[in-house]
């Protein structure tokens, strides 16, 4: 319902605003080898624009969990191994922005559910 859309615009607003967001903000191109490893490329403009044109509808604020945690999954993958120094920065950054969304996930969940048991 429209709660659970303000919640996952509330999370992803705060996402957006983090400084380790910004590899993640748009699509990666030109990026040799990135397609053939990342088979469903996520960020987390894809995610603005799939709230916003109602893609979350049927698969709800789990659906919108689980693409943020593709897009650290996405970078996992990629990265993982790379030799690239940039490779392991943007690993690294990927990993402070997924357990950032867990955190704040988790926070807005939990004040969603007091809200509802007071209501």
């Amino acid at each position: 319902p429209e709660d659970g859309r303000a919640l996952v615009a509330a999370v992803l607003r705060w996402l957006r605003q983090l400084d380790v967001s910004e590899p993640f903000a748009r699509r990666v191109d030109n990026v040799p080898g990135y397609d053939a490893v990342v088979a469903d490329p996520i960020d987390l403009g894809l995610i603005a624009r799939k709230l916003a044109s109602g893609g979350y509808a049927a698969a709800g604020a789990a659906g919108f969990a689980a693409d943020c945690r593709k897009v650290h999954a996405n970078a996992a993958m990629f990265c993982d191994g790379s030799p690239a120094p940039d490779d392991a920065i943007v690993y690294r950054m990927a990993q402070v922005l997924r357990a950032s969304f867990e955190h704040e996930w988790a926070t807005k969940l939990a004040a969603a559910g007091a809200a509802d048991a007071t209501a």
